[in-house]
């Protein structure tokens, strides 16, 4: 099987915008779910600094999501697409927030969208740092 293949079927379902993050100030872990369904948690003790920026892939697809939020962590990067992101920016910085994954798959939401449209999550992907030693 090729990791690098989205899943296919009902994993890839179109999820209600409100279920790609929640928050809560009480969690010590964020639980990354990624594309491919798989869960990993990230123990905020962990947590180095996050990055909002415009998606580098728009300069060659006009079609991608317009944001891109990189979330450090000591041991691995988690990397979100999407459109209207600060509000998970703001979440993680303040270690409240206590889930992320892909939340729809609908391209027609990912436009430009004014400031306080609702979040849209369209890819989380998560990178491990490989041990320096």
């Amino acid at each position: 099987m090729n990791p690098e293949t989205p899943i296919a079927s009902a994993t890839n379902r179109l999820l209600p915008e409100k279920d790609c993050y929640d928050t809560d100030s009480q969690v010590a872990t964020l639980n990354v779910i990624t594309d491919h369904q798989r869960s990993y948690q990230l123990a905020y003790a962990h947590f180095l600094y996050s990055e909002l920026g415009a998606n580098p892939a728009l300069e060659q697809n006009p079609d991608a999501p317009p944001q891109q939020l990189a979330i450090h962590f000591s041991m691995a990067v988690v990397t979100v697409l999407g459109a209207a992101l600060h509000p998970i920016d703001k979440a993680v910085q303040k270690n409240d927030l206590k889930y992320l994954q892909r939340g729809s798959l609908d391209a027609a939401k990912l436009e430009r969208r004014p400031a306080g449209s609702a979040t849209v999550v369209a890819s989380v992907v998560i990178n491990f740092t490989e041990d320096k030693q």
